[in-house]
């Protein structure tokens, strides 16, 4: 089991299965990621779509998404 998979676990934990994990819970996870999580994230983004095209997205949209991105995983 990942890392990334236990946090998840662990965030769940105790919430029906009707739950979404609170924001907070979201904020502790990102807090504890790392490289090694933010590209399993990635990586399981990528296979939503499998046989999807690549997104074609500008530069501002991509700025806005590294932005986010970086908030939320700040030890990345």
């Amino acid at each position: 089991m990942s890392k990334l998979t236990a946090l998840n676990a662990e965030a769940q934990a105790g919430l029906s299965i009707q739950e979404r994990i609170p924001e907070e819970k979201w904020a502790a996870i990102a807090a504890q990621c790392g490289a090694v999580e933010v590209a399993e994230i990635m990586e399981r983004i990528a296979r939503l779509k499998p046989n999807s095209k690549p997104l074609k997205i500008g530069i501002v949209t991509l700025g806005m998404t590294f932005m986010r991105l970086s908030t939320a995983f700040p030890n990345y």
